[in-house]
């Protein structure tokens, strides 16, 4: 099964996220803040970002975090690639990454080798959200979107890509639920 949404704003900190890499008073705020299973730091969703959440049984692919975490990257990597975006990875940080910025987070929790949670992929998103916290507790990095790269490029069209490279690189045949 594989969930894709856009969330309202909202903050969101990993597991054993430090407290200390959000900016604002979380007990005086009015956008919603969530703790969660997934591993990582605090990060922002908001409409605009397109967030996939496969869940997966592993034992069907590879039983291998590293692996899965690799795969998630590429399908990102090859979507931005379909609109002439190169996205790579950090060797010291999980995500996609556009020279200095990043543009998609990958955070995931696994239990009995099912995955939750996923990634969050920058469209067409406001990044100032981003200035209130300390993106995935990396400091002196920025966040970017397809549409600073490429404003010509819709979120309708980066989902298609992402659909469709999440089929190839797991090999599935995806059927759309829509409600």
């Amino acid at each position: 099964m594989l969930l894709m949404l856009q969330h309202p704003l909202v903050y969101t900190l990993g597991r054993g996220s430090n407290t200390a890499h959000v900016k604002f008073n979380m007990d005086d705020s009015k956008v919603e803040i969530h703790r969660t299973e997934r591993g990582g730091e605090v990060t922002c969703h908001a409409p605009g970002q397109v967030v996939l959440y496969p869940i997966i049984d592993l034992r069907r692919y590879n039983k291998d975090l590293h692996w899965y975490l690799y795969q998630l990257e590429e399908v990102i990597i090859q979507s931005l690639r379909t609109f002439g975006i190169e996205g790579c990875r950090d060797g010291e940080h999980t995500g996609v990454w556009v020279g200095n910025a990043k543009i998609a987070a990958v955070g995931i929790n696994v239990t009995r080798w099912w995955t939750m949670h996923g990634l969050a992929l920058n469209v067409e998103n406001d990044l100032t959200h981003f200035n209130h916290i300390i993106p995935c507790g990396i400091e002196n990095r920025h966040v970017c979107s397809v549409s600073c790269l490429r404003p010509d490029i819709k979120t309708s069209e980066v989902q298609s890509e992402l659909l469709t490279n999440f089929e190839h690189l797991f090999h599935c045949s995806l059927l759309s639920a829509e409600t």
